[in-house]
């Protein structure tokens, strides 16, 4: 495999870095399970969670008299009077509502969202958030009828092809997660404006249901043809510890390597070849945080084999940051 100098020199710097620091834990970790086994369908990897609640955002809101909330990364949340029910009661009074934004390749691979949708193929997306709504501990769900507006500044040019995209939780893969396009072209709406920090842009997107929502395309190279990776990794990394993803250097595409109990390697038949790509590792084996990279030129077949580093959660974070 071909390494990218100058990025590969930028991962050497960060990964070699790298040592204990047993003092820095996100969540408990249940699991330290090193051995490969079967997991069920349900089974939530604990990476995928590590980052999320340290990073959601919650404002109180007035159900009754509607109003904007604004949160972190300029990004608000517009809702009108009675936008909130309980199993389909519209409620009143002061509700929570939690945002997590997710603006970066890295965001996608840290909160275990790849930009992947198991009926459209590849996709290429700009933003993506985790919007909730609760009462008293309740979740609550959009009244029907209404909406809540996310009015988001975005760091990337503006694409016309640009569609909402609705999360499913319920699907049956690696993550239990896919991306569905929604045809409505009303509800994604482009802004531009201009303040004292200059001048930007954004998109007004209309939900009309809690959860995952973004915004963004299917991929230039979706249609190109699909080489076949397999990474092995050391044999203490296995499918209840690390996980695996392959994201693209020329755009902001994401996709998750998923394990195979089998060949007790991570496969992936969803990679577009002859394109310039980054593996990435994260893995967390008895309280430690490991990682690796290396970056590609993906072609019909491939066999990778990383070897994952210690890690803090600080080197961790600035190698996602970095993609």
């Amino acid at each position: 495999m071909k390494l990218v100098s100058c990025f590969s020199f930028i991962l050497i710097l960060l990964l070699g870095s790298c040592k204990k620091q047993s003092s820095e834990v996100f969540v408990p970790y249940p699991t330290q399970d090193t051995v490969w086994g079967p997991v069920a369908s349900s089974f939530i990897h604990p990476l995928d969670t590590l980052f999320t609640s340290a990073n959601t955002e919650t404002i109180i809101a007035n159900a009754t008299t509607g109003g904007t909330l604004h949160f972190s990364n300029y990004a608000d949340v517009v809702f009108p009077a009675g936008f909130a029910a309980n199993n389909g009661s519209v409620v009143s009074g002061n509700v929570n509502v939690s945002l997590l934004y997710l603006k970066s390749k890295g965001d996608f691979v840290r909160y275990a969202r790849p930009t992947f949708s198991e009926t459209d193929g590849l996709l290429d997306n700009t933003a993506a958030f985790k919007v909730s709504v609760s009462q008293n501990g309740q979740a609550l769900d959009i009244a029907s009828g209404s909406f809540i507006k996310l009015h988001f500044r975005i760091g990337v040019p503006f694409n016309s092809n640009n569609q909402v995209l609705n999360g499913d939780t319920t699907v049956s893969n690696t993550g239990n997660f896919t991306w569905n396009i929604n045809t409505d072209n009303s509800l994604l709406q482009p802004f531009a404006g201009s303040d004292n920090t200059g001048n930007y842009i954004g998109y007004d997107m209309k939900c009309t249901q809690a959860g995952w929502i973004g915004c963004g395309r299917i991929a230039d190279n979706n249609a190109a043809d699909t080489g076949k990776l397999e990474v092995l990794l050391p044999p203490n990394f296995t499918n209840k510890n690390s996980s695996v993803y392959i994201v693209t250097r020329n755009q902001r595409s994401v996709v998750r390597v998923s394990p195979n109990l089998n060949s007790r390697t991570f496969r992936s038949a969803n990679v577009p070849t002859k394109t310039e790509v980054i593996l990435i590792v994260v893995g967390k084996v008895n309280g430690n945080y490991y990682t690796d990279a290396i970056t590609f030129t993906s072609s019909n077949w491939q066999l990778a084999k990383p070897k994952p580093h210690k890690c803090s959660q600080q080197q961790m974070l600035d190698l996602l940051n970095a993609l």
